[in-house]
């Protein structure tokens, strides 16, 4: 809390700044649905097979602008995000202690796969600090803009949600079964201990905005991209996540 406090405190400075030299302002808020996957630049660390297709979840966002000059601004969020991924078919897991039991001692395999279905739901604070260059249309109350900057994301919660019943095999290619029968996988569980607490990475958006007399309203595009390890250990894999995002928004405008 004291290194967050250490690292907070310059940017709440250089906002006050902002705050008493920008040429305009605008608080404002927006919503919309993102698309999340895990990647790996090395695909021989995902251990259990646990390579996770994409999710969609929400995303909804605070956030303040300052403008600095005509055509640049700084734009701070606060966004809720949720991310994380999902598995249809043959994935590995730790091998339970019901099928280590009907092994002689030390002869269970440490993987063992099922096919069945499995969702990842991570969701993120996440708090991006982005660069805004704008376009204005000389004719029409347009705004072609692009943004980008770091974002510092902190893990608010973290389950899996499995669901299907299926034999368990000691191998991905489904060619030899353990004993125990087939089980049910129909359970969710909070994994958030195995996920890292937070995360940093870079965010990026382009979009459009219509404008009123004090207000405007706009639609943006965007993805972002975590630069750390989704997960504490790389028994369940070493991924980084990625994600697209389509919002629409509303400010309101203030200042010169």
């Amino acid at each position: 809390m004291k290194n967050l406090i250490v690292y907070l405190l310059p940017a709440h400075l250089l906002l006050i700044g902002l705050t008493a030299n920008a040429q305009k302002f605008s608080l404002g808020f927006q919503g919309g649905l993102r698309t999340s996957e895990f990647s790996s630049a090395d695909p021989s660390a995902i251990k259990l097979d646990t390579k996770l297709d994409s999710r969609v979840g929400q995303q909804a966002a605070i956030f303040a602008e300052f403008g600095i000059t005509k055509d640049f601004s700084l734009k701070p969020v606060i966004e809720y995000s949720s991310q994380g991924g999902k598995k249809l078919g043959i994935q590995g897991f730790a091998t339970p202690d019901f099928v280590v039991a009907e092994y002689p001692a030390g002869q269970a395999p440490q993987v063992v796969y099922a096919n069945y279905n499995s969702e990842v739901k991570l969701n993120y604070l996440m708090i991006p600090l982005l660069a805004k260059f704008h376009w204005k249309s000389p004719e029409l109350p347009l705004d072609f803009y692009v943004d980008g900057g770091p974002f510092v994301g902190f893990l608010l919660s973290a389950s899996q949600v499995n669901n299907g019943q299926s034999q368990i095999y000691a191998n991905a290619s489904m060619q030899q079964v353990v004993p125990g029968g087939p089980q049910s996988f129909n359970n969710s569980q909070n994994i958030k201990n195995q996920i890292n607490p937070f995360n940093i990475g870079v965010e990026s958006s382009l979009g459009i905005s219509y404008y009123f007399k004090s207000s405007r309203l706009f639609i943006e595009g965007g993805a972002n991209f975590g630069l750390m390890d989704v997960e504490k250990s790389d028994i369940n894999g070493k991924n980084e996540s990625s994600s697209t995002v389509f919002a629409i928004g509303y400010a309101f405008l203030f200042g010169k």
